[in-house]
Protein backbone atom coordinates (compact mmCIF):
# COMPACT_ATOMS: atom_id res chain seq x y z
CA UNK A 1 0.00 0.00 0.00
CA UNK A 2 2.69 2.81 0.68
CA UNK A 3 3.98 2.78 -2.90
CA UNK A 4 0.55 2.99 -4.38
CA UNK A 5 0.60 6.34 -1.88
CA UNK A 6 3.65 6.83 -2.72
CA UNK A 7 3.01 6.94 -6.45
CA UNK A 8 -0.17 8.71 -6.28
CA UNK A 9 1.73 11.20 -4.51
CA UNK A 10 3.64 11.29 -7.47
CA UNK A 11 1.53 11.29 -10.11
CA UNK A 12 -0.25 14.33 -8.31
CA UNK A 13 2.46 16.44 -7.97
CA UNK A 14 3.81 15.70 -11.77
CA UNK A 15 0.52 16.58 -12.80
CA UNK A 16 0.33 20.21 -11.01
CA UNK A 17 3.67 20.60 -12.51
CA UNK A 18 2.68 20.15 -15.87
CA UNK A 19 -0.63 21.67 -15.30
CA UNK A 20 1.04 24.99 -14.36
CA UNK A 21 3.65 24.94 -17.15
CA UNK A 22 0.14 24.41 -19.93
CA UNK A 23 -0.87 27.23 -18.05
CA UNK A 24 2.07 29.11 -18.34
CA UNK A 25 3.15 28.49 -22.15
CA UNK A 26 0.03 27.11 -23.95
CA UNK A 27 1.71 24.51 -24.73
CA UNK A 28 1.75 21.09 -22.51
CA UNK A 29 5.12 20.47 -22.97
CA UNK A 30 5.74 16.97 -22.00
CA UNK A 31 9.04 15.98 -22.24
CA UNK A 32 10.63 18.98 -20.36
CA UNK A 33 8.19 18.19 -17.52
CA UNK A 34 9.48 15.01 -17.42
CA UNK A 35 12.92 15.49 -17.00
CA UNK A 36 12.62 18.93 -14.66
CA UNK A 37 9.72 15.93 -12.62
CA UNK A 38 13.09 13.85 -12.48
CA UNK A 39 15.24 16.37 -11.61
CA UNK A 40 12.78 18.39 -9.23
CA UNK A 41 10.98 15.89 -6.82
CA UNK A 42 13.72 13.15 -7.40
CA UNK A 43 11.99 10.14 -9.24
CA UNK A 44 13.81 7.70 -11.07
CA UNK A 45 12.66 8.03 -14.52
CA UNK A 46 9.28 9.89 -15.48
CA UNK A 47 7.80 8.78 -18.94
CA UNK A 48 6.25 11.19 -21.40
CA UNK A 49 2.75 9.02 -21.33
CA UNK A 50 2.64 9.32 -17.40
CA UNK A 51 3.24 13.04 -17.64
CA UNK A 52 0.14 13.15 -20.17
CA UNK A 53 -2.07 11.02 -18.28
CA UNK A 54 -1.62 13.02 -14.96
CA UNK A 55 -2.55 15.71 -16.70
CA UNK A 56 -5.45 14.38 -18.04
CA UNK A 57 -6.25 13.49 -14.60
CA UNK A 58 -5.76 16.66 -13.15
CA UNK A 59 -8.22 18.46 -15.88
CA UNK A 60 -10.59 15.66 -15.31
CA UNK A 61 -10.54 17.34 -11.35
CA UNK A 62 -10.78 20.78 -12.48
CA UNK A 63 -13.60 23.29 -11.80
CA UNK A 64 -14.17 25.86 -14.68
CA UNK A 65 -13.48 29.29 -12.41
CA UNK A 66 -15.57 32.25 -13.14
CA UNK A 67 -13.76 35.44 -14.07
CA UNK A 68 -14.04 38.71 -11.47
CA UNK A 69 -15.53 41.34 -13.42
Amino acid sequence: RKSGTQSAAETAAIGQLAHSVALAFDRPFATQVAVLAEVAFGIGEVSDDRVREALKARRGNLRPVRSIP
